[in-house]
């Protein structure tokens, strides 16, 4: 019985060792599987890696590529904007030129007129000083006139004559002497009275009469419409007419005889008789 335990227990190990054995070649088989399994799982992390690696890679690249295009555009547009500002610049800056010329032209065009304007206002300052003073002098003249007035201080009657008539009546009385003080207060010395002039010597004469009447009486010396009358056709016009004579009874006879006497001497033998009297009938006529 020993024995057969011996042989058992011998039996028993050798079985034993057998599945120890078994165990242990199927450990070495898991564990080179595991092996295999750890290094593909190795080459394919690697793998793996490799490919995120060129993935990034070319993420990185295309990144560099699209910045460089970018940044490539943004210096074209950058130019292009450079270009146009700088030509909207030069733009406005010959706008801005011109407006400041034409503001500097326009400046000084102000500066002139405001200057010709002072002295065109000081030109009619004078003017008006010089009339002012010319119209005193002409006024204190008149009134000196009126005081001393040549003909007197005339009042014209209402009749049946009218004013103008009138008033050439008085002037008549001393023609002369009236048209002696035309030529005196004739200022532009034209040798002509205008009918500005004979309104203004009127008053000076001592007539106080209405305008209308004295341009009345102008117009009837002025003939010819021509706005003024000479000196000589205004003392032709202020001479009354010589008077004519006409011839009585007694001037008659008496010149008849006279001439019956005058025809005798002449023609003594009696045809004197014949011209006596176409004479006197030549007389009488």
């Amino acid at each position: 019985p020993s024995s057969i335990q011996v042989r058992m227990e011998s039996s028993q190990l050798a079985l034993e060792r057998v599945a120890a054995a078994e165990e242990r070649r199927a450990l070495l088989e898991k564990h080179r599987a595991l092996q295999d399994t750890l290094q593909k799982a190795q080459l394919a992390q690697i793998s793996e890696q490799r490919a995120v690696r060129a993935a990034e890679e070319a993420a990185v690249n295309a990144a560099e590529a699209a910045r460089e295009e970018m940044e490539r555009l943004r210096e074209e547009e950058q130019a292009k904007l450079t270009e146009r500002l700088t030509h909207l610049l030069g733009e406005q800056r010959k706008s801005f030129e011109v407006e400041l010329k034409s503001g500097h032209d326009a400046k000084q065009l102000v500066s002139e007129l405001e200057v010709e304007i002072a002295r065109l206002r000081d030109e009619l300052e004078a003017l008006r000083r010089a009339q002012l003073k010319k119209q005193e002098k002409e006024d204190k003249k008149a009134v000196e006139y009126k005081k001393g007035s040549i003909l007197g201080n005339i009042d014209l009657e209402e009749g049946g004559l009218s004013v103008a008539e009138q008033l050439r009546m008085a002037l008549s009385k001393s023609a002369g002497r009236v048209v002696d003080l035309f030529r005196e207060w004739d200022v532009d010395g034209d040798g002509e009275v205008s009918k500005k002039e004979f309104r203004k010597a009127m008053p000076a004469l001592g007539f106080d009469v209405p305008k209308k009447d004295i341009d009345q009486l102008f117009d009837q010396f002025d003939r010819d419409g021509g706005g003024s009358i000479a000196y000589a056709e205004l003392r032709k016009m202020l001479t009354p007419p010589p008077k004519l004579t006409v011839p009585t009874p007694s001037t008659t006879s008496s010149t008849a005889s006279a001439t019956d006497d005058a025809s005798k001497k002449v023609s003594p033998s009696g045809g004197g008789a014949a011209q006596r009297r176409g004479t006197s009938a030549g007389v009488a006529q």
